[in-house]
């Protein structure tokens, strides 16, 4: 029997799920207005069906037993704002929240600086987030950073319910590919990147459930062992390819000859030094010892 105590508590941002259609309660719904000011909110029509809502459904078809919360920052057309998610982000951290799905982002490079270091806050915090990618191919934050993992759909038919792959190529920041075209009470959802995110979702709280101290990296390390597509001696050193987790870093030259050039990254440089040894091991301690 499921201990209910040990469900998994999930954030769907979104733009509201509708509990008639889900069939069964949220634990919390909430709406963020415009002023970042948090209201209680409730669909009251049984026949609304919402992005949300399929979501909720989709997390659910593959991993039921879950505890729900519905953080709406979309509007009725599905627009929205960055400060939106970032107050939802925050809020789930601030009420144990451990798994977020967002089917939302921003292309808009003014945004990338901020966003970046909210994600890395939250994500430094134990939330889990799981996030869609663009269905226009744009690269797309949250969903492109390293602490995020990153979903889009399979468009060549190959896969079944329930099934993904490991992107090899991931110069856009996206890990997964997964099926999106879920049945929900007979009716198939599109093949959209949305729809993709929430079976990964539904992964991730299986993991979180039977392993409870599991961290990011280790789930996605598990969730690239279940891929369709996983050769051990091919995917096994796949994590962290890019330095976007990073915040506040020590920059250590190795007997000034291997230079990091980081102009164009979005980190605070604590500092730069020149460590005159061979060995690595070495240079870590040096480096620590510095930075204390």
């Amino acid at each position: 029997m499921m201990d209910i105590n040990r469900m998994v508590n999930i954030a769907v941002i979104d733009d509201g799920v509708n509990e008639y259609l889900l069939g069964e309660s949220v634990v919390q719904q909430l709406i963020f207005n415009e002023d970042l000011t948090i209201d209680t909110y409730t669909i009251d029509s049984p026949e609304r069906i919402t992005h949300g809502t399929l979501c909720a459904g989709i997390i659910k078809l593959y991993y039921p037993d879950i505890h729900i919360y519905s953080l709406k920052i979309l509007s009725d057309t599905l627009s929205g704002n960055i400060q939106k998610l970032y107050s939802a982000l925050n809020w789930c951290v601030q009420n144990h929240i451990q798994v977020a799905n967002v089917s939302l982002g921003s292309h808009c490079s003014t945004d990338l600086s901020e966003t970046q270091k909210v994600i890395n806050q939250v994500a430094g915090q134990g939330l889990v987030i799981i996030c869609a990618a663009s269905n226009h191919r744009h690269i797309t934050y949250p969903a492109s950073f390293s602490n995020v993992i990153g979903v889009k759909r399979e468009e060549s038919n190959m896969l079944h319910e329930g099934e993904f792959y490991i992107n090899d190529n991931i110069v856009d920041g996206i890990e997964f590919t997964a099926f999106a075209k879920h049945k929900l009470d007979g009716k198939e959802c599109s093949n959209s990147n949305s729809f993709a995110a929430p079976m990964i979702t539904a992964k991730v709280c299986e993991l979180i459930w039977e392993y409870p101290l599991i961290h990011l990296q280790q789930i996605k390390l598990m969730l690239l062992k279940k891929a369709n597509n996983y050769m051990d001696d091919k995917h096994w050193g796949y994590c962290y390819a890019d330095p976007d987790w990073m915040s506040d870093i020590l920059v250590c030259h190795v007997n000034e000859r291997y230079k990091m050039d980081y102009r164009y990254l979005n980190l605070h440089i604590h500092g730069e030094i020149v460590v005159p040894v061979e060995s690595a091991l070495e240079a870590v301690n040096i480096a620590l010892a510095a930075y204390d």
